[in-house]
């Protein structure tokens, strides 16, 4: 096999209500079939031996259209959950235009683990219309609400816009009241800026783009997630779900790293960051950036020439899924990721998947995810720190730095994923927020399993308390 296939990105249907202006749909119209892959289809390609024996983790995400208004969406969730060994199912949509009998029917059939993204750039109707052109806001709130009650974790995702850029708080706080279990903040590059000036105006101003702070610094979407409370039952009992998937992209990924050594290249289909894509025409893509439709002049060469030769080779629908992903045809394109002085042929794959491009952080975050699924709570600290066990009580200390106290935060929510824990300052008898220390401090830590102190203000189990010690302090 070619691709690794324990993620699968799949695009059951092409239609959408909405219009929105950067949309494939939209902007090329008429360049893609408006369609859905049947039910009986997806039963017959995917109840093969490959998927049920290797896929983990389903995503149901259009290219062009939106899941929800396939004809039968919920019967397409329930097939997908009724696979064992289970699956998990990640849906993302606009959720407009579905009455909530219908959501709370959804609801019922998604697991913990499964989660569910709503695209949401706006922080009332009118402003979200901006955008998201057609969207209703009121069915779309109410259906956030209603799968808030589920045991899936509800994702509020939005897009960085000039109109919205001064309101990011504002959304944020309409997400949690709202019910949303996190905050997704997306930086887009889907402006004027990134070589693509058919979108300014007559003035020569992209009306959608936001200030250069808000923009990627590539050709890929930057995302930030905030959960609103980690600790959460769904959030533990999802961590759970996740870790034969955290351990089977920490291998994809050990795997491309040894590979690509001396290439310019860290192709993200090697590791499944996006998933198998399936369009849907039953086109198999090593994934969905390489699919989509584009004006002709920044249309992928992967499509005018390497794929349209192949096309009916390339079809799930067609041919077996294991026919399919080892034919050895791919090997044309694998080739091309190889030289360590020349970027490959396919525009695509170069824009999105050069070395340089990937922070250190976000690699090692995926094999520390890896590593963090096989180990027990104490392996664990002793991975990262002296330690010393002793009656109900560890004490260590924990001598790297942290870029930001965001970064501290994010290493407390991995580090201890299954415990109600607090990085807590006694002399300041209160919980520590981002803005209480500054950069590249060291940290002490204790972990009692002693009873929460009263001052701590907390329920739960184990408590943990923060000494800062200055850089070059005596350690």
């Amino acid at each position: 096999m070619y691709f690794p296939n324990y993620h699968w990105h799949l695009e059951i249907s092409s239609k959408c209500t909405l219009k929105c202006p950067r949309c494939p749909r939209t902007e090329q119209k008429g360049s893609y079939v408006v369609s859905e892959i049947s039910l009986e289809q997806l039963i017959e390609t995917f109840s093969q031996d490959l998927f049920l024996n290797e896929a983990q983790k389903i995503t149901l995400c259009g290219g062009q259209g939106d899941p929800i208004y396939h004809s039968q969406f919920l019967e397409v969730v329930r097939f997908f959950k009724s696979l064992r060994p289970r699956k998990i199912v990640t849906i993302v949509t606009n959720g407009s235009h579905k009455k909530r009998d219908w959501w709370q029917e959804l609801a019922a059939i998604l697991d913990y683990g499964d989660d569910i993204t709503f695209s949401v750039d706006g922080y009332d109707a009118s402003s979200n219309q901006r955008y998201r052109v057609n969207s209703d806001w009121s069915s779309t709130i109410e259906a956030i609400k209603t799968m808030s009650t589920s045991r899936a974790q509800v994702i509020w995702n939005t897009i960085f816009f000039k109109f919205n850029q001064e309101h990011i708080q504002e959304i944020k706080n309409l997400a949690l009241r709202t019910g949303a279990d996190a905050f997704r903040l997306t930086r887009s590059h889907l402006f004027a800026s990134f070589d693509k000036p058919y979108y300014l105006n007559e003035q020569g101003i992209d009306p959608l783009e936001p200030d250069s702070q808000y923009l990627p610094e590539a050709l890929r979407v930057a995302k930030k997630m905030e959960w609103f409370n980690p600790q959460s039952e769904k959030n533990l009992k999802a961590s759970e779900r996740y870790r034969e998937f955290h351990i089977s992209r920490k291998k994809a990924v050990e795997q491309t790293l040894e590979r690509y050594e001396d290439s310019l290249m860290f192709p993200n289909c090697q590791f499944g960051y996006r998933g198998n894509y399936v369009d849907v025409e039953g086109q198999f893509y090593p994934c969905s950036w390489v699919s989509h439709p584009a004006p002709e002049e920044e249309t992928p060469s992967f499509l005018k020439a390497f794929y349209r030769a192949h096309r009916v080779k390339f079809n799930v629908l067609k041919n077996p899924l294991h026919q399919v992903l080892s034919d050895p045809l791919w090997e044309e394109v694998l080739k091309q990721w190889d030289s360590p002085h020349h970027l490959p042929e396919i525009r695509e794959c170069h824009r999105k998947c050069q070395k340089q491009f990937f922070d250190s952080e976000e690699i090692r975050h995926y094999l520390s995810l890896g590593n963090k699924s096989q180990e027990s709570r104490i392996d664990r600290l002793r991975n990262i720190a002296d330690l010393e066990v002793s009656e109900g009580k560890v004490s260590l200390r924990y001598c790297g730095k942290f870029k930001n106290t965001q970064s501290l935060w994010e290493w407390k929510n991995w580090a201890f994923p299954e415990d109600k824990l607090t990085i807590y300052l006694p002399f300041r008898k209160r919980e520590l927020t981002y803005a209480d220390v500054e950069q590249n401090m060291y940290l002490t830590f204790l972990w009692s399993t002693h009873q929460l102190a009263r001052e701590a203000q907390l329920t739960g189990k184990f408590k943990v308390e923060v000494r800062f010690e200055k850089e070059g302090a005596e350690k």
